[in-house]
């Protein structure tokens, strides 16, 4: 109803009034179109209409239907009084659509509807600082945008309290707000007369935040704002003026991005991706080759005195410490041109460059670590375990170079909340230790402190393979395991009088165990021989468990 009556008015030519027009005539000078006391009528009832419609898509399409052609009756207070409710309705697309046409009437009408325009900007700040709920926090940004399309005059004005608080968003675990706080940023950096140089001072501060969500592997939206976001923020904000602290820390940052955008580029795919990112590396500028490699390998990378570096999240990382260099150039063919100048591995062992056996096991182990330190990337983390520890078994004592470095990220991963990546990162565990040997003895006590942890515990998998684990130590290092039994063999043992499964599982891999580490008990047998005589003796208990205690007691 209000949209065709909207549509009806538009179809007789609504305009400004000719000032030949005699008052009270149409606006085309014919008595037989509506007055313009007439159209603010109309217009009045249609908007009350609306209002009191309880179907939400009968307002919106009253509100899509007021065209530009309709402002000059618009403009009238008591029309902008009933337009102003829409911006309180906490609606998404009617809150856009009110906007988009206040934005209009605030040229027509200041005095009404610019302060109007003020108030909803503070409590869109107010929400994106204090709200509780993602979603709140995204709407607001989201209606910042389109606030910013609306009405780009009342934003400039206010571009410092509008970073402070779109600054926090950035980070969000959510990708949902933070891709609308980016593009809340892109377009506040759009404005480069009103807003460009009440940006600049916040540049080297936004620059490390906008550089590690490039390499958010999480969410392609996300990368794709914050492109937008970054080359909108380099265009449109000066540079630092000569003899400012910041003038480095400037070159700095844009060199790492232009490392990590020339990276990004060989594996984009999407048109739009390619045009965005070859749009930032034209603005950022060729950056002479001696600084560039004094930046990232003299001094390294820095991100102003009050910003520590991002984490490293995707392919062509620049933001990681450089690393032991392998000592020659990368071999071509290599995927994304990955190097081990970009691997988070320490390469010593590696000094021959591609001549070198671990080279090429270095930088795959490199690409794959780089996902398992990821957090945004925890969905592949358990698929890139297994062949991490298969990379290492075949190498074997020749892995020693490449321990220090992939150890304690599997160690991190396995004391994660995720089971199922906890038990694979056990089960692999397991299997490497008999192919490193002796080379597993400096990480016994964090093997240790893991199987502790597990043993026992809500998931019977995780114990078995925790036993397998303990079983291949006491095989690779007999004696040398002795001291750390005081404290494993209690929990092991409670697993002979608690385990209850119907096949007897975890009892039976404790007695395998056991079986293994029967020449390096010493004095902690006696307590064992007591816990295998009273299995023996329970005649509830599967045969089989017992059967294997009473050839354990022979030993």
């Amino acid at each position: 109803g209000g949209g065709a009556a909207c549509g009806r008015l538009l179809y007789h030519g609504a305009r400004e009034p000719s000032d030949d027009a005699p008052l009270g005539q149409g606006l085309a000078g014919q008595g037989a179109l509506p007055s313009v006391c007439e159209r603010v009528e109309l217009l009045e009832k249609v908007l009350v209409l609306a209002a009191l419609e309880p179907a939400r898509g009968a307002r919106l399409a009253t509100l899509q239907a007021l065209s530009p052609p309709l402002d000059v009756h618009l403009q009238q207070p008591r029309l902008v009084e009933l337009l102003l409710p829409y911006l309180e309705m906490g609606d998404y697309a009617l809150c856009s659509a009110a906007l988009a046409v206040l934005g209009r009437l605030a040229e027509r009408n200041p005095g009404e509807v610019v302060p109007a325009l003020r108030t909803f900007l503070l409590s869109l700040l107010t929400q994106m600082t204090h709200a509780h709920s993602p979603a709140a926090r995204q709407q607001a940004a989201r209606l910042l945008s389109r606030l910013s399309e609306a009405r780009p005059q009342l934003l400039g004005s206010h571009a410092t309290p509008i970073v402070l608080a779109l600054t926090p968003l950035l980070g969000e675990a959510d990708a949902g707000v933070a891709t609308a706080a980016l593009a809340a940023l892109g377009e506040l950096a759009g404005l480069a007369e009103l807003a460009g140089a009440a940006l600049t001072p916040y540049v080297p501060r936004l620059l490390p935040a906008l550089h590690s969500l490039l390499q958010d592997q999480s969410s392609s939206e996300k990368r794709h704002a914050a492109l937008r976001a970054t080359w909108r923020l380099l265009r449109y904000t000066a540079p630092p003026p000569k003899g400012m602290q910041g003038h480095a820390g400037s070159l700095s940052q844009r060199s790492q991005l232009l490392h990590t955008l020339l990276g990004t580029l060989l594996h984009a795919e999407a048109r739009d991706a390619r045009l965005e990112l070859v749009r930032a590396i034209g603005i950022i500028g060729a950056i002479a080759p001696g600084s560039h490699l004094r930046l990232r390998h003299g001094r390294g990378p820095h991100w102003g005195p009050h910003s520590a570096p991002p984490a490293a999240a995707g392919p062509l990382s620049a933001t990681e410490p450089p690393p032991l260099s392998a000592g020659g150039p990368s071999p071509p063919g290599m995927a994304g041109g990955l190097s081990t100048s970009d691997a988070p591995l320490g390469l010593g062992g590696a000094a021959g460059g591609a001549a070198s056996p671990l080279y090429y096991p270095a930088v795959a182990l490199a690409a794959l670590t780089r996902v398992l330190r990821e957090p945004s990337l925890v969905a592949q983390h358990r698929a890139t375990v297994p062949p991490i520890v298969t990379v290492l078994s075949e190498l074997g004592t020749r892995a020693t170079p490449l321990l220090p470095d992939v150890m304690p990220l599997l160690l991190a991963a396995a004391s994660g909340p995720d089971p199922l990546l906890v038990e694979a990162v056990v089960r692999e565990l397991g299997a490497l230790v008999p192919a490193l040997g002796l080379l597993s003895r400096p990480y016994v006590p964090p093997l240790l402190e893991l199987v502790l942890a597990h043993l026992p515990g809500p998931h019977a998998s995780i114990q078995a393979h925790c036993i397998c684990l303990v079983e291949a130590l006491c095989e690779a290092l007999r004696a040398e395991l002795t001291p750390h039994l005081e404290a494993l063999l209690p929990r092991m043992l409670s697993i002979l009088r608690t385990d209850r499964s119907d096949t007897r599982m975890p009892t039976l891999r404790v007695l395998h165990a056991l079986g293994a580490m029967a020449t390096s008990l010493g004095d902690a047998a006696p307590p064992v021989v007591g816990e295998l005589l009273w299995l023996a003796q329970q005649r509830d208990a599967p045969m089989r468990p017992r059967r294997r205690a009473i050839k354990l007691l022979r030993l």
